[in-house]
């Protein structure tokens, strides 16, 4: 189940669904939602979920702008994997000793919006497809530098079958 952070507003709604539900979680936080309910937060934090977070939400969640630093907070807090999405979409994946960085492959930004949920679905997508992290990353990072350098909300086809031959020549790789 993917959480997005803005729901954190919502106590009920999570509270409920939160005591029923028993499998992974995937947190995705982004700056407001890291100050929003703390003991909604609090809870999701204790069914040890995958967070996938921005570079903002971690120096507001760390009280840190150093990333080692910030890596280090963020393990005590989930033994899961952790996926900090960075301002120039570049990505940290941490899980545990593991620390596999990906540099950005965004050229000219246009607009963010809807680049966080893009980045964790591609990264979801390519985990599930049988990816290693390393190439998981890059397909999240080619597919949220795709959205950030358009105006545009969906891709053309074009764009959407460059993405489909990236994740399979990933795959056959």
């Amino acid at each position: 189940m993917v959480i997005d952070g803005s729901i954190l507003a919502e106590n009920e709604a999570v509270t409920g669904i939160l005591e029923e539900y028993e499998g992974q979680i995937v947190l995705c936080l982004d700056e407001e939602s890291v100050y929003m309910d703390m003991d909604i937060l609090n809870e999701l934090l204790l069914k040890d979920p995958v967070i996938h977070l921005t570079e903002n939400a971690a120096i507001a969640l760390c009280d840190s702008e150093d990333l080692d630093e910030i890596g280090e907070t963020l393990k005590g807090i989930t033994e899961n994997e952790i996926v900090l999405l960075g301002n120039d979409l570049s990505a940290l994946y941490i899980h545990g000793e593991d620390k596999v960085y990906q540099a950005s492959s965004a050229g000219k930004m246009k607009d963010m919006s809807g680049v966080q949920e893009v980045h964790i679905a591609a990264y979801i997508t390519a985990v599930y497809s049988g990816l290693r992290t390393e190439k998981a990353l890059a397909f999240a990072g080619s597919c949220a530098s795709l959205l950030a350098s358009s105006y545009r909300t969906v891709f053309s086809d074009k764009e959407t079958n460059l993405q489909k031959n990236l994740m399979i020549t990933s795959i056959m790789k």
